[in-house]
C-alpha cells in the first residue's frame, strides 16, 4: 500500500507554512502580508506580489529575526517601487514613518497629488492640502490652477519628509537604509518642484 504524500495547505493560495509545530513571532505578520496581496479583498494591493522566497514562512522569519521588529510595521514603499515584498524592498519602521508617504487615491480624481477641486469658489478653484506625519490634514491654500496648488503641496511635502527624517535619526529603531531613501525621495520632490515637474509617486523607486 502506497503511503500518501503530505501536501501542506497553501495560505491564500501561495504561502507555505514550513514551520508547523515551531514557534515564530512572525506568523501573523506573514499571513497579513499574503492576505493583502492574494486575498483579492484589497483593491489598493492589486498587482502587488510577494517574492517567491518569502512565500515560505521560514524564509520570511529568518529575515525578520535579524531586524528590530517589535511594535513596528512592515513597509515596502520607502525603499522599493511599492509593487513587491522582498528583502531588498522592505523594512520595519514606526507607524509615523510607514504613513508618511501614504497616498489616498480615493476622492482625488484626476488631479495632481495634494490637490482637490473647490466647487463654490470661482476664482481659486483648487485646494492644496498636506497629510502630515501626525495624520493631520493641513490646509495649504486655494489656488487658481492645479499646477500652483500642486507646487504648494510639493514644497510642503519635501520639507515635511526632511523634518520627519531628521527626527527619525534619533529614533531607537533607526535604520540607515530607510533614512537614506527618505532623503532621496525628498530630494526628488524638490527637484520636481524647482523644475515644474509633476510628482506622480512617493515611492523609493520610480
Amino acid at each position: 500500500m502506497m503511503s500518501k504524500v503530505f501536501k501542506p495547505m497553501l495560505v491564500y493560495g501561495v504561502g507555505i507554512n514550513d514551520m508547523v509545530g515551531l514557534k515564530t513571532p512572525h506568523y501573523q505578520r506573514w499571513t497579513d502580508m499574503l492576505k493583502r496581496c492574494y486575498s483579492g479583498s484589497l483593491v489598493s494591493y492589486s498587482g502587488v506580489e510577494v517574492v517567491d522566497q518569502w512565500k515560505y514562512l521560514s524564509n520570511f522569519s529568518a529575515w525578520a529575526d535579524g531586524k528590530n521588529y517589535n511594535g513596528l510595521e512592515l513597509d515596502k514603499d520607502i525603499m522599493g517601487s511599492g509593487d513587491i515584498y522582498s528583502p531588498d524592498t522592505c523594512a520595519f519602521v514606526p507607524h509615523y514613518i510607514n504613513s508618511l508617504l501614504l497616498i489616498r487615491e480615493r476622492g482625488r480624481g484626476l488631479y495632481p497629488l495634494g490637490v482637490s477641486s473647490i466647487t463654490n469658489n470661482k476664482t481659486n478653484k483648487f485646494r492644496a492640502r498636506l497629510k502630515t506625519d501626525e495624520g493631520v490634514s493641513q490646509f495649504l491654500g486655494n489656488y487658481p490652477c492645479q499646477q500652483s496648488a500642486h507646487k504648494a503641496w510639493q514644497e510642503a511635502k519635501f520639507n515635511n519628509i526632511r523634518k520627519v527624517a531628521n527626527r527619525y535619526k534619533f529614533d531607537i529603531y533607526f535604520d540607515k537604509d530607510v533614512y537614506e531613501s527618505l532623503k532621496r525621495i525628498s530630494d526628488r520632490l524638490e527637484h520636481e518642484f524647482i523644475n515644474n515637474l509633476e510628482t506622480k509617486s512617493l515611492k523609493g523607486v520610480v
